[in-house]
Order: C-alpha cells, then sequence, then structure tokens
C-alpha cells in the first residue's frame, strides 16, 4: 500500500508544491544503514521545524549537524518572514514558525548582482530549502531556493510532515535517540507518579522536559485522554514553576514532535502514548 504522506501534493515537490520528485517521505526508510550509508542520510531532503534546527548536534566544526541520530545534508522547514536585512553581498531573512527564529542568508547572484527572491516580502510564509551554517557561533540557514507558500495547508502538513520523520527516526534507532538521562534529575524528587515503564522518556536529556512528558502520559491516562492535559494543569504538577515558563517548554515539545494539540492550543498530548 502506498503510503499517504508520497500522494501528498506537499510531499512531492517542495520546490512547485506539487507535482512528481520526492522529499523525505517518498523513498522509504530514511536509516541511514537502509539507504546506503552515510552519504544518503546527508542526501535526503530532511523536514524539520526551526527548533530541531537549532537543536542539531555537531561533533566539532568540521562535523554534519545531527538531529535524531542522523546527519543533516539539505533540509526544508516552513515559517513566516519576520525581517528582511539588505547587505551589500547578501539578504538576511529572519523567518519564525511556531519553535524559533532563524536567519536565512541569500546571496546576491554573482553575475548580475541582483536579488534573488525579490517577490518575497515580511509576513510572507515561506518554503525554504537550504543547509545549516554556522560563522561565529551563530547558526543560519544557506538557500538557493526560497518560495511564497499560497496554500495554509501547505503550513499545516509540514507540521505533521515533521512529526512523522521524527518518529520514524526514533523507531528507527530503538527509541533510544538523544541518550540516556544524563545527570542528576532536578525534578525526580518530587516525582511520586508511578510509571509502567520509565526507559521510554530516557530519550530526554532535558530533566524538565522528561518531567512535562511524565505528567502528559499520567494524567491523559487517569482520564483526560479525549481532550488533553490542560497546560495549567501540568505547571500544578511541578514545583516552582510558573505556568508561563511551562508554555513555553510545552510549545517546543509540540514542535518537536513529542506533543500535539489535543482540544484546543491549551491541552495536549503525547505522540509516543
Amino acid at each position: 500500500m502506498a503510503n499517504a504522506f508520497e500522494n501528498n501534493a506537499y510531499g512531492q515537490n517542495y520546490s512547485t508544491g506539487g507535482g512528481a520528485g520526492g522529499g523525505f517521505m517518498s523513498g522509504g526508510s530514511q536509516s541511514a544503514s537502509q539507504s546506503g550509508g552515510k552519504m544518503a542520510a546527508l542526501q535526503t531532503l530532511r523536514p524539520l521545524t526551526i527548533r530541531q534546527i537549532l537543536n542539531a548536534t555537531q561533533a566539532h566544526a568540521e562535523a554534519d549537524f545531527v538531529a535524531d541520530g542522523v546527519g543533516i545534508g539539505q533540509l526544508t522547514f516552513v515559517g513566516y518572514v519576520s525581517s528582511i536585512t539588505a547587505n551589500p553581498t547578501n539578504v538576511i531573512y529572519a523567518i519564525s514558525d511556531a519553535t524559533g527564529v532563524i536567519e536565512v542568508r541569500v546571496w546576491m547572484d554573482a553575475n548580475s548582482g541582483t536579488q534573488k527572491f525579490k517577490h518575497v516580502k515580511d509576513f510572507d510564509f515561506v518554503r525554504v530549502i537550504g543547509g545549516i551554517k554556522s560563522f561565529q557561533q551563530r547558526r543560519y540557514i544557506n538557500t538557493g531556493h526560497m518560495r511564497v507558500v499560497t496554500d495554509s495547508n501547505e503550513i499545516f502538513y509540514h507540521q505533521i510532515e515533521c512529526i512523522h520523520a521524527h518518529l520514524s527516526l526514533i523507531k528507527e534507532a530503538g527509541g533510544s535517540v538523544g541518550g540516556g538521562a544524563g545527570g542528576q534529575d532536578a525534578y525526580a524528587n518530587n516525582d511520586r507518579m508511578r510509571l509502567d515503564d520509565d526507559n521510554k522518556y530516557e530519550q530526554f536529556t532535558n530533566p524538565l522536559h522528561r518531567k512535562i512528558m511524565q505528567i502528559v502520559d499520567s494524567l491523559s491516562e487517569a482520564g483526560n485522554g479525549d481532550t488533553g492535559v490542560h497546560i495549567s494543569a501540568i505547571a500544578r504538577k511541578i514545583p516552582n514553576s510558573n505556568e508561563g515558563f511551562i508554555r513555553q517548554e510545552v510549545e517546543g515539545l509540540v514542535g518537536e514532535g513529542f506533543l500535539f494539540t489535543a482540544e484546543d492550543e491549551n491541552h495536549v498530548l503525547s505522540t509516543t502514548s
């Protein structure tokens, strides 16, 4: 049976929004060991959120950026343009989604000296294809392709695609992407919830994120499985915290694909339950 993503116009051709071609989902398994090793993984176009891009790791300055245990070559993301800064040699677009903000740098045409993507304006939603670069410890996207998103469905499709890709890679890695607990959990002494399988939370190296996931799973099992767990209920379970701060952390977990909004933007459920 064909993968549902393969038949979706938004996933078929990132450059035009439709037609033949393929992105991350249309090539079958994305495991490096199953697709020809490291080079095949780096040649795969990865759908990512900005939070995932900013959180990607790098072993050293010359190493590939890695997310979910797999090297990132070309990537694609969707966001809106919050500012445009024109320089003599390039144009910098600050692009934001619900998870973060990152700069996209577009270099002037070397031959004509003209600016690409003049049609892109402030507050336009755009799809970007490019690669992660870093200069003076500041991460940005170097791109040769950016187009305006004309169908709002593509924004939501990209979010779903990011979640699907993220969970697929975690499953292929045996559910242990991100390593172990990695240090003392500052919230462990206050955790009196009884969970069947603590190993599922080992991928969360941030103790607060692990705590939030545990709370969401526990409360959803206790009777919030249909409407979701309210963010205020999560905040009440975490000592010395405020709802505004916890909301930001929850939104980050939504952007990374670990949680999703349920009844409304104040209620969430886990994607891994």
